[in-house]
């Protein structure tokens, strides 16, 4: 099936779209230019015309991880009681999928590793400040308790790659217990 009309003139958005598509669905191993250009029902000129190179493709994608999935949320200013609301919101809205196959293309692309890795220390860095603002966390405190956060909710798809989304929640529900939050 194609993914998007054969008589729709593709972007370069629609290009990172289809991407993160196939990267969410068949991980890194899909992501082929073959592969893309099959599902967009373009040409190979297509793709290059917007991309120079599969890696300047890979890089599009982690920075459109980056801004959509990290900038974001995190530029997002919001008043100290809706602060933790909006953090068990967000943790229960993440796309596990496209979370585990950006991961594992950090894994083979070290430019990519890079973009993933500065969205991981600014997840890290606004968690603390969110649970230090709530005035129940010292700053010590609260930089150790976001990096346990985020160490496990990136280490659920390490462990169990295969884990739903609905099974995430309850892990997480539990994890909020622990900590008196839920």
């Amino acid at each position: 099936m194609l993914w998007y009309s054969m008589s729709k003139r593709f972007s370069k958005q629609d290009w990172i779209d289809l991407g993160l598509n196939i990267l969410r669905t068949g991980g890194p191993d899909a992501l082929t230019v073959e592969q893309l250009c099959k599902e967009a029902g373009k040409t190979r000129g297509s793709f290059y015309f917007h991309f120079e190179t599969t890696d300047s493709f890979m890089l599009a994608l982690a920075e459109n991880w980056y801004q959509s999935f990290t900038r974001e949320i995190t530029e997002r200013e919001f008043t100290n009681t809706a602060r933790l609301d909006l953090l068990n919101q967000l943790a229960s809205r993440v796309d596990l999928e496209l979370e585990a196959g950006i991961r594992q293309l950090a894994m083979r692309h070290m430019p990519v590793l890079e973009i993933i890795s500065r969205g991981d220390r600014e997840r890290i860095d606004w968690l603390a400040r969110l649970y230090e603002q709530s005035g129940q966390f010292t700053s010590d405190e609260a930089t150790s308790l976001a990096s346990i956060e985020y160490a496990a909710f990136v280490g659920f798809r390490i462990v169990n790659p295969d884990l739903k989304s609905a099974d995430a929640k309850k892990l997480y529900n539990a994890f909020l217990s622990f900590t008196g939050r839920a």
